[in-house]
């Protein structure tokens, strides 16, 4: 950090803190509490109490976003919650066959339409989210490479496979391209929780 960038000090003209931590004008103040920087202090001390600073996220008085404990407790809290879904999804995966090279047909029987073949091209695996069951697999419809589908993995989605989503050829090994810290839900977080800036 540059010298210009660093905050200093107006009582002791120092780099590195401010007026309210300056620990001259403390040690000013204490020995002379009749002094002006006894009396500057108080000034300061008293206009802390008064402050009305207010978190943006959980929208109480006396913190601000980023010394939220909410907030981080949200956070935390979201990363085993999607740490568990991903768990869930997985284990959905290798029982239904569901991955890269996985052919199946999707039955569109309540809208009168024929029934389409769809080959897992990719799975976007860091896009699986709890709290949005983000799209994540993206398809091939027909065999033409031009029409592509997000399918969104959800309990909503896995649910209906064998029944509207039929497995036609399950893939050889469905977590063969998850990647290796995928299931400690920490991945594209930020996109739940774009709040947390820890």
């Amino acid at each position: 950090m540059s010298r210009y960038n660093q905050r200093h000090c107006h009582h002791c003209w120092q780099l590195g803190h401010n007026i309210r931590t300056c620990p001259k004008m403390i040690a000013d103040a204490t020995a002379n509490p009749q002094s002006y920087a006894a009396v500057k202090l108080s000034r300061v001390q008293e206009k802390n109490k008064t402050s009305t600073r207010g978190c943006s996220y959980c929208h109480q008085q006396g913190h601000n976003k980023k010394t939220c404990m909410k907030l981080r407790t949200d956070y935390v809290k979201s990363i085993t919650e999607n740490s568990q879904f991903r768990k869930h999804v997985l284990e959905k995966f290798n029982e239904y066959g569901i991955g890269v090279g996985c052919m199946f047909e999707w039955s569109y029987s309540q809208y009168s339409e024929p029934d389409r073949t769809m080959l897992i091209e990719s799975i976007e695996w860091n896009n699986i989210l709890v709290r949005n069951g983000t799209a994540a697999l993206i398809v091939l419809v027909d065999g033409e490479r031009e029409s592509y589908y997000d399918i969104q993995v959800s309990d909503n989605f896995l649910s209906r496979v064998g029944s509207q989503y039929k497995i036609v050829v399950p893939a050889p090994n469905p977590a063969l391209s998850m990647p290796t810290d995928w299931l400690n839900g920490r991945s594209n977080i930020k996109k739940v929780f774009p709040d947390y800036e820890g």
